[in-house]
């Protein structure tokens, strides 16, 4: 991929260092590079998430509860729980570049936080530097306050993404969806409007970071996802302007999710952050069990190629749970669930880090759900690469074979025509002539 802007391509797959060698703290300048991140890569860090470095095995650290820091403990954990983001920190691909000298850095921040928590693996961490930063991440947050896990995740997904753009190397906006957090969470919604009288279709495309979802009388996740991308109905006093007809007619109105068309599939974002709305205007808690799965099928809620024959299909695995106890969102406590490297479910309650069951976790109320794309092509994607070496291979071997016998002709050519200028030498020492165009000699009689 060729970079434009003289921006640096770095190629996430070919940095060998691990966990223990980033140093976040350095004398060097930081080189002014940007972190162009192809789908690809992307790709090779989800095929490192079960083979990458035995720390990330580790169940982590619990982190310390500042003074009411469980709605950021139980967010950072989901976050730092995430596949593919889990490799990059780890990775400390974004250390080594950043140019935030004396600036914030949420990446940079999260980099170094994954190092302690996976490097200790037992005891306590404490997220001193992202608590000491929460106004930089949200203004509207206050130290020693409850806050909104919600919020503060999506807060804290906007610094990393600004992290990753960094303005202030003249990235323009247009190159955003480049960075690591575009790639992971970042989402498209499809509005789509059909006037029912000339049926001309109206399309609005929206990105998202996750989904917030209304609970209403629903009792499990599927049902509320059907009602999000239920079809509505424009008519009576909610009629459809029309800019075809020039007049208010009744239309169809309906949402769906992109699915981006990548070099080997059809795929919705690569995780699905589901928020279930369990606080009304009144800030009263639904307190009600809403099920939900291990495996999400969003197929149905895709927007279906019109050039792709075959129908896609996008299922999703659980990886991250938040759950809130308690009765109104400025109190109550909140802890996390987290699917970790090795498959097995942990629980994060503040410092306190235990094993759990999967239906430990399908048995709580969540509030905040975590789903990771499960139908990425990268068998096909490693397949590839290994097509690609292999043909590399053969290429560099036949050119070798052909360097080989092209020595072998060019040593015999030299040979014979060393042997011929030999030949010559011995004629005319003897008197003799070799023939026109021949090596062989002809005695000439002296008269």
């Amino acid at each position: 991929m060729k970079s434009n802007n003289k921006l640096i391509d770095r190629d996430l797959t070919e940095d060998n260092s691990d966990i223990n060698s980033h140093k976040p703290y350095s004398n060097k300048k930081p080189k002014k590079l940007r972190e162009l991140v192809t789908e690809s890569k992307v790709y090779s860090l989800l095929s490192e998430y079960n083979s990458t470095n035995k720390i990330l095995h580790n169940i982590g650290s619990g982190l310390k509860n500042l003074g009411n820091t469980c709605y950021m403990n139980s967010a950072l954990q989901c976050l730092m729980h995430t596949p593919s983001l889990c490799v990059y920190l780890a990775k400390g691909v974004h250390g080594r570049i950043c140019t935030a000298r004396k600036r914030f850095c949420a990446l940079c921040s999260l980099e170094r936080l994954v190092g302690e928590t996976r490097i200790k693996s037992e005891g306590t961490v404490t997220p001193i530097e992202i608590f000491e930063n929460i106004k930089v991440i949200g203004n509207q947050f206050h130290m020693y306050k409850q806050e909104d896990s919600h919020e503060f995740i999506r807060c804290f997904i906007d610094a990393m993404q600004l992290s990753s753009i960094d303005f202030d190397l003249g990235m323009s906006r247009s190159l955003q969806d480049t960075s690591i957090v575009s790639h992971i969470f970042k989402g498209t919604l499809r509005s789509k409007i059909t006037c029912d009288t000339c049926l001309k279709e109206s399309i609005i495309t929206e990105s998202f970071m996750d989904l917030s979802l209304e609970i209403n009388s629903n009792s499990s996740l599927m049902e509320i996802l059907n009602d999000f991308f239920k079809v509505d109905y424009l008519n009576n006093k909610n009629k459809y302007f029309c800019e075809n007809c020039q007049r208010s007619n009744d239309a169809i109105k309906q949402f769906s999710m992109d699915s981006r068309i990548l070099s080997f599939n059809h795929i919705a974002p690569l995780v699905l952050t589901c928020q279930l709305k369990r606080f009304n205007k009144n800030m009263e808690k639904i307190t009600r069990q809403i099920s939900f799965t291990e495996v999400l099928d969003m197929s149905s809620f895709l927007t279906q190629p019109k050039e792709r024959k075959q129908r896609v299909v996008c299922k999703y695995k659980l990886f991250g749970v938040i759950v809130h106890n308690g009765c109104k969102l400025s109190s109550g406590h909140y802890y996390a669930y987290m699917r970790g490297l090795n498959e097995y479910w942990y629980k994060a309650n503040d410092e306190d880090m235990s094993f759990v069951s999967i239906n430990d976790v399908l048995n709580d109320n969540a509030y905040i759900l975590f789903y990771q794309c499960q139908n990425l092509p990268i068998k096909r994607y490693e397949e590839k690469k290994y097509e690609e070496r292999e043909q590399y291979k053969s290429k560099q071997g036949l050119e070798k074979e052909e360097n080989k016998s092209d020595s072998i002709l060019t040593g015999k050519r030299k040979k014979s025509e060393k042997l011929i200028k030999s030949k010559q030498i011995l004629i005319r020492h003897k008197g003799l002539k070799s023939q026109s165009g021949t090596g062989h000699p002809v005695k000439i009689n002296k008269t």
